[in-house]
């Protein structure tokens, strides 16, 4: 957790009962889960790809990503990691937050049942679980 992060704007999304949070200045867009194209014997984590102005991306499940299988997904976020447009599905974006620096400090196995890759946990009613894009797609990369 570096001091960089204070004062970065977070975009909480909801997924079931958690929260989640991405790095405002790595999302291209918000809006209702696009139509997607479903892909044969893929993790369940890929509900499938979609095309994206002129792009054809990948959509993945916060939920599924978490380890819930129970994801009523209803928005995609489309976001930039790496090089690359990524399309996260959740329940619903909340609002943007500023960073204050105030986190939780937790055990990075709390996420093993998922791939989800966290920077920070910033406290809050629930806790939000800062995500690492590019890292998580790394880890999804290497995975498969």
């Amino acid at each position: 957790m570096s001091k960089a992060a204070v004062g970065e704007l977070i975009l909480e999304l909801r997924e079931g009962a958690a929260s989640y949070g991405l790095p405002a200045e790595q999302i291209a867009e918000i809006l209702p889960l696009p139509a997607l194209t479903r892909l044969p014997r893929q993790s369940p984590y890929l509900l499938g790809i979609t095309a994206y102005k002129g792009s054809i991306i990948p959509v993945l499940s916060l939920g599924a990503l978490s380890g819930a299988d129970n994801a009523q997904d209803a928005i995609g976020v489309i976001c930039r990691c790496q090089e690359s447009l990524v399309c996260f599905a959740a329940d619903s974006a909340e609002q943007i937050l500023t960073d204050s620096g105030d986190y939780v400090a937790y055990d990075a196995s709390i996420m093993e049942q998922g791939r989800l890759k966290l920077s920070r946990v910033m406290r809050g009613d629930p806790a939000i679980f800062v995500l690492d894009p590019d890292a998580t797609l790394d880890a999804l990369l290497m995975s498969d």
